[in-house]
């Protein structure tokens, strides 16, 4: 029992000696053309920074600033208890995002982005995914915290404590730890589908097609899908809407 009490205590204290880190976040704001850019703010207080960093801040603010990569703008702000290193990633299309953020990352990693935006009446909403870790995308940050020495060796994969991703699209905010996936989708519900043909005695024909909507759906795009159907008519036929109770036809 004294054992294993010794080696729980043994590791506690292992981990306390060796916990020294800040908190990353990081804001991807995306626009609909998918282009955008990508914020990463890292946090330390400056307790912590005391125990983790070697040097005056000032000193590793200007090392930062010779070494900061081309793809980033840096800037340095600090509060009453911290310090805050942010970087800012511009980028006009997500395969530029992926090309700007493949050389800041961890080498041999693939570095994807996956984003999907249906097209169409019926349908809205989108998909975003990124195939890595955002701690990766800061990999030539903490490798420049080592190799300078301003973080001792034992420490540096503690340098990030924490890590958080908030994706801002559309108005709305999305946040995960690590690595962010956000799958949204609304389709408008076509209750049902009726092509109706009735031939006349002289060989020609005539043809209704009567789409049913439910309200609750309609109410989703409403305009967008009156207007949709308006130009769908074709020259030499006419089209009306009629309500009932819950439904559109």
């Amino acid at each position: 029992m004294k054992r294993v009490l010794f080696l729980f205590m043994l590791t506690f204290l292992c981990a306390l000696f060796t916990a020294c880190g800040g908190e990353l976040t990081t804001i991807i704001e995306l626009e609909q053309d998918m282009s955008g850019r990508r914020i990463m703010k890292y946090e330390i207080s400056k307790e912590e920074y005391a125990e983790c960093v070697s040097d005056p801040i000032a000193t590793v603010d200007s090392k930062i600033r010779a070494n900061c990569p081309e793809e980033l703008q840096y800037e340095l702000e600090e509060t009453k208890d911290s310090y805050i290193a942010i970087f800012t990633m511009e980028f006009a299309s997500l395969e530029e995002a992926e090309e700007k953020i493949t050389p800041l990352a961890r080498e041999g990693e693939e570095y994807v982005i996956d984003c999907f935006i249906p097209e169409g009446v019926f349908c809205e909403g989108f998909f975003y995914e990124e195939r890595f870790e955002a701690e990766a995308v800061m990999d030539w940050f903490v490798r420049l915290m080592n190799n300078t020495g301003y973080v001792e060796g034992g420490r540096v994969s503690n340098f990030i404590d924490k890590s958080l991703v908030i994706l801002k699209y559309g108005g709305e905010i999305y946040s995960a730890n690590a690595k962010i996936r956000v799958e949204e989708f609304s389709y408008v519900g076509v209750s049902e589908l009726r092509i109706i043909t009735h031939v006349n005695g002289d060989g020609t024909y005539d043809r209704t097609m009567e789409l049913d909507i439910s309200e609750f759906d309609m109410k989703k795009k409403e305009q967008e899908i009156r207007l949709f159907m308006e130009n769908s008519v074709p020259e030499n036929a006419e089209g009306k809407w009629s309500q009932v109770v819950g439904m559109y036809t």
